[in-house]
């Protein structure tokens, strides 16, 4: 479902900015980065969209990076015919802070545009990159440390620990490396807990 924005909890604060960016146009839609703030307590690139089709559609974002990492976050918004939206692209500051990012220098992401009544896609664009302000003299820190569990020529895997919970539960915190200079999908099959599933 879409999210209910509200748009007083956007701050263009003083975060790493965008220049002002056009994402998508094929003169009947169009789609552009505007800004960069903070939304609630996540980084977020305000987005300004532009329906003047004859189709309502929906905007979402896909296998969002920043920094070289993959996070959770990113774009949903319905406009419907005729209309425009302002909506937010959000990076999940938990996510962040897990991939020890502390500053925004690069978002990448692939943007997808479909009709909202019978799901048929409009237009998908790959491996869209946003630069900030401070990408020029950015390095982000790599924590690649712990027990190598895998190594070939286009995965490098690597276990880091574990996070329990005070109400149960756990994490499994992994580093994956694609080396194969492909998309890769990465997934688990089958979990066994001492012994059993």
């Amino acid at each position: 479902p879409e999210p209910e924005y509200n748009y007083e909890a956007y701050i263009e604060a003083d975060v790493p900015q965008i220049t002002p960016t056009e994402l998508y146009n094929d003169g009947r839609i169009s789609i552009t980065a505007d800004s960069a703030g903070t939304y609630y307590s996540d980084y977020a690139v305000s987005v300004y969209i532009q329906n003047d089709s004859d189709r309502n559609v929906w905007v979402d974002t896909r296998e969002i990076s920043v920094n070289g990492y993959m996070v959770s976050g990113g774009l949903n918004a319905q406009v419907p015919s005729g209309e425009s939206k302002q909506a937010f692209l959000q990076l999940d500051s938990y996510a962040l802070e897990e991939a020890g990012i502390t500053r925004v220098a690069e978002i990448v992401f692939n943007l997808s545009i479909y009709d909202s009544e019978t799901y048929e896609d409009i237009a998908s664009i790959d491996l869209i990159t946003l630069e900030t302000d401070i990408a020029d003299n950015f390095v982000q820190t790599v924590d690649d440390s712990g027990w190598q569990m895998h190594l070939d020529e286009n995965l490098r895997m690597v276990y880091q620990g574990t996070t329990g919970f005070e109400y149960g539960g756990c994490d499994m915190q992994f580093y994956l490396e694609n080396l194969s200079g492909e998309k890769l999908y990465v997934s688990t099959d089958l979990i066994q807990i001492n012994g059993q599933e």
